[in-house]
Parts: C-alpha cells; sequence; structure tokens
C-alpha cells in the first residue's frame, strides 16, 4: 500500500527496524499514511547518473581543451565554419579595396561602389581576383597599373 501511496517501487519503500510491529498493524491507507508522516515509512531515493564527470569535461571544453585530432568528426571547412571564413575573406579584400581609393589608385566612386558590392555577395575568392577584376574593368587609374605589372 506504501508502494501505492508514494508513488514508488516496492523494493524503494523502506520501514524503520524499531517499528515494525506498528507497520504489521496498519491496514488501511489512511493508517499507512498516518505512519508516512511520522516517518515510519520511507523512500530511497533514486540512483540518478552523475553529471560531475560531465562538468569537468564542460570546463576543459570552455578552457579549450578536449579538441584534439582524435576528438574530430567533421572535415577542416565543417569545422571552421562558413560565416568566420567569409569574414576573413571580405574583410581582406574591403581592406585591399579601401587602400586603393585613399591611393586615389580607383578611377571613380561608381567602380568602388561596383566593386565593394561584389565583395559583399561574395564574388571574388581572394584579394587576386580583386586586383584582376579592377584592371580587367579599367577601373584602376595609370599609376596603379604600372605597380600591378610589377
Amino acid at each position: 500500500m506504501a508502494a501505492a501511496i508514494l508513488k514508488a517501487g516496492e523494493s524503494r519503500i523502506k520501514i524503520d527496524p524499531q517499528r515494525t510491529e506498528d507497520a504489521a498493524k496498519a491496514v488501511t491507507k489512511d493508517d499507512v499514511r498516518g505512519l508516512i508522516r511520522q516517518g515510519v515509512v520511507t523512500v530511497v531515493r533514486k540512483k540518478g547518473v552523475s553529471r560531475a564527470i560531465g562538468r569537468l569535461h564542460d570546463a576543459k571544453k570552455r578552457k579549450g581543451g578536449r579538441h584534439g585530432f582524435s576528438k574530430r568528426r567533421g572535415t577542416h571547412g565543417a569545422r571552421a565554419g562558413g560565416k568566420k571564413e567569409w569574414l576573413l575573406r571580405v574583410r581582406a579584400q574591403r581592406k585591399l579595396l579601401k587602400a586603393l581609393k585613399e591611393k586615389g589608385q580607383i578611377a571613380s566612386n561608381a567602380a568602388y561602389r561596383e566593386t565593394y558590392l561584389k565583395i559583399k555577395g561574395g564574388a571574388f575568392p581572394d584579394r587576386a581576383r580583386v586586383k584582376m577584376f579592377l584592371k580587367e574593368k579599367n577601373y584602376l587609374t595609370a599609376a596603379e597599373k604600372t605597380e600591378a605589372k610589377k
């Protein structure tokens, strides 16, 4: 009866060994509830899986550990993340474009804008392709063209 009242398995119900006579006399559910209130009948806690080791692992991961070669599942590209890769590429290309503009080596503002938007759209895989595009479209001034030939 105690198992049904406490919603636990029979193996988890423990009776105080010094009060077994009282437990034996309990006939109704109300009698058992009284014994539960008095602490004669108790429930043993369930055993769970400890998270202690998991917490240690999480702490090590936060500090940069546990990322060795054996732990790696995906390819380099999958692990690096496309957004980060794109950001690094775009920043380098924009830096080049800005430097050329500040030197006065880009022919017009329209040329700068067009190239900037193409960079944003991911049209160029690297800085060299940006330079190649500027040369092909004749967006560079004469000073830059001679520099590019060297």
